[in-house]
């Protein structure tokens, strides 16, 4: 939360059902996705204009990550998705956007080797953060945690950016070269970056329209 004020961004932070004060049960993903979706519509309402980002830990991380194409999310920041124990990551829709997986190498309960293989296999593969020494629940490395994310939220929150460069060059032959009208001409180009490859895309084609109609 303190992390979130800091880089200005609006959080809510709730426990599943069965988890804490929260009536019901644990229901092994399936109600828990219901959790999130019923946290999300409501978070919806009370800032219409806001982007969607989903953050999860361990359970958590597999909760968001089903949820977030459907949701709609905007970013995704995955801790310690315990990838190789009883949930199923082979058959998710994958989101496509800013994703950052963070992940312990000393983790006792989700096998680090097994997130890293995940990641790799992936067609688009997420950011990923390996942190030394670190347990599963990041026991004297929270400062380092929080470290590492804002680091990549402040990246984020910065996309895309558009440039659009005008310039005069000066052609430096000793004879004016046919269908140039002299040594100076304007020379224009544009930089884009984006958070994905498909708004990459999307972005390029739409700007070769708009040179192809001028």
């Amino acid at each position: 939360d303190t992390l979130a004020a800091e880089s200005g961004i609006a959080t809510l932070r709730f426990n599943f059902r069965g988890v804490g004060q929260s009536e019901g049960q644990f229901d092994d993903g399936v109600g828990e996705l219901d959790d999130l979706r019923a946290v999300v519509a409501w978070a919806a309402q009370q800032h219409p204009k806001h982007a969607l980002w989903l953050a999860g830990f361990s359970f958590g991380a597999w909760v968001s990550l089903r949820g977030a194409v459907d949701l709609g999310a905007k970013a995704l920041i995955s801790i310690a998705p315990p990838v190789g124990r009883s949930w199923d990551f082979e058959n998710i829709a994958l989101p496509q956007l800013p994703w950052l997986v963070i992940q312990g190498q000393a983790d006792e309960v989700v096998d680090a080797h097994a997130v890293r293989a995940w990641v790799s296999g992936l067609p688009q593969p997420p950011i990923l953060i390996e942190m030394p020494d670190t347990s599963h629940f990041f026991h004297r490395k929270l400062i380092d945690l929080r470290g590492v994310i804002r680091h990549i939220v402040h990246s984020w929150r910065d996309l895309p950016c558009l440039y659009n460069q005008w310039c005069s060059v000066m052609r430096w032959e000793k004879t004016t070269r046919p269908f140039l009208r002299g040594r100076e001409f304007l020379w224009q180009e544009g930089h884009t970056l984006h958070a994905t490859e498909a708004e990459a895309r999307k972005e390029t084609l739409q700007m070769l329209e708009i040179y192809a109609e001028t």
